[in-house]
């Protein structure tokens, strides 16, 4: 099925819920009316439309195992239950704040929009976990509970908060029948997990929910790390957290979710995460070399300045964009897009960084005769590319080949770091990120 699914269905009446926010002029924490739309109403008048077969999950979706094993546990199966996601992402609309988006899709439509939940600003829920109750487990509470009643398959006669609901016509009644449900997958940035499942930041000692890589190990990438003998059984970061006495989410206590339904979210761990990281070194090591440049624009005798570089660079890419036109492409290509503050990483959008990757494979093939080094970046991103092709489904998956794809990448990126470093230089720095690339490509 295609986005426009969503055309033409009658959103469900609003659902308002106390929630406590900070009000950050009194410094203090206030509760108020919060609007939602409930998953289990939209997901009726979804049905009511289009038939509840068209939303469950096939054996075909690379999620079905998964899924699969999830539903069984509950009798259910991918033909008789329909499998969920949600998913959390900032949008910015001021320079000093931004709205954070929950929303929810449906599995088995991997290109349909996803659907809002509720939204907030983010300035509303900073500090709220040390004065009370945690904003987002009082907006994950009404999420569970319109959860629960797609696991039931009846709307419930009662609220989140156990109290008897007193409905009215524009809501769906108590005993209603609903498809059957399971929110089976979160997903979202690094910020936003450790807002909803509390696991650890990039920047605290230990860096991962799965294993026990800390900042200062995660960098070593071989088979024989420390960090992949630790390893988590499964929920055991789950019971630790329990133990030390931090608030657990809602959802965790949802049928058939649990930690292993945290989805690494491709899209900021490497479109947003390490591409611009390497896209970035790339670009600024051919701007800092007019024989590497000359290897790309034809005819030039000289390009003595960066600038005139940077230049080339640009009409290079326009021309390879001519040729190969993207979904997403620059608009433009400066200095401070490559080099700011002595930090080297491209800013760019995510989906432009995504549709740069045959580009970076073009650019570091025609310079990998120059040197080691140059064949290193060029190989590089040749596994990069491999990766990318998987993963947007343009290549069938295979996960050992992806594995393999993946553990060489890391190998020549730590490679290149090390080098960088030896150097002097800022080029190549591997971030926390990549161990996050290799928890989504090297587990089973």
């Amino acid at each position: 099925m295609k986005r426009h699914i969503l055309r033409g269905i009658q959103v469900p009446e609003i659902f308002w819920w106390d929630v406590p926010t900070w009000d950050k002029n009194k410094a203090c924490q206030v509760v108020v009316p919060f609007p939602f739309i409930l998953p289990h109403e939209m997901l009726r008048h979804l049905v009511d439309q289009n038939g509840v077969g068209n939303y469950f999950l096939t054996l075909a979706s690379t999620y079905g195992p998964f899924a699969q094993s999830v539903m069984s546990k509950f009798g259910l199966s991918l033909n008789t239950c329909v499998a969920l996601g949600f998913h959390g992402d900032g949008v910015p609309y001021s320079k000093s704040d931004s709205i954070e988006i929950l929303s929810w899709n449906i599995l088995s439509l991997p290109c349909m929009d996803r659907i809002p939940f509720t939204a907030i600003s983010k300035k509303t829920y900073v500090g709220v976990a040390a004065w009370g109750r945690h904003t987002y487990h009082s907006m994950l509470e009404v999420l569970k509970w319109s959860m629960l009643q797609l696991f039931t398959g009846r709307v419930s006669e009662f609220l989140p908060d156990g109290s008897k609901w007193e409905t009215s016509s524009k809501y769906l009644p108590p005993g209603t029948e609903l498809p059957i449900a399971l929110l089976i997958q979160a997903r979202g940035d690094w910020p936003f997990l450790k807002q909803l499942f509390q696991v650890p930041q990039w920047n605290q000692h230990q860096i991962c929910w799965l294993c026990r890589a800390t900042k200062h190990n995660y960098k070593i990438t071989h088979s024989h790390s420390t960090w992949r003998t630790q390893r988590y059984a499964p929920n055991q970061f789950f019971h630790e957290l329990r133990e030390a006495g931090v608030q657990l989410s809602p959802l965790l206590s949802l049928p058939g979710f649990s930690f292993a339904s945290i989805c690494l979210d491709w899209m900021h761990i490497m479109d947003l995460g390490i591409s611009p990281l390497i896209m970035g070194s790339l670009f600024f090591e051919l701007i800092s070399s007019s024989v590497a440049m000359q290897c790309l624009v034809v005819g030039v005798v000289a390009l003595s300045t960066q600038a005139e570089r940077i230049s080339a660079l640009w009409q290079c890419l326009r021309a390879w964009y001519k040729e190969h036109p993207q979904p997403s492409m620059l608009d433009n290509l400066k200095k401070e897009m490559i080099i700011n503050d002595q930090k080297i990483k491209l800013r760019a959008k995510a989906a432009e960084c995504r549709y740069l990757v045959p580009f970076c494979v073009y650019v570091s093939g025609k310079v990998q005769h120059l040197d080691q080094h140059w064949m290193t970046v060029a190989w590089l991103f040749q596994y990069l590319y491999k990766l990318q092709m998987m993963v947007s489904g343009l290549a069938e998956w295979d996960a050992k080949e992806a594995a393999e794809f993946c553990r060489l990448f890391c190998s020549l990126f730590e490679a290149l770091c090390r080098e960088a470093e030896q150097d002097g230089k800022h080029t190549w720095r591997v971030k926390p990120k990549l161990h996050l690339m290799q928890e989504s490509c090297l587990q089973p």
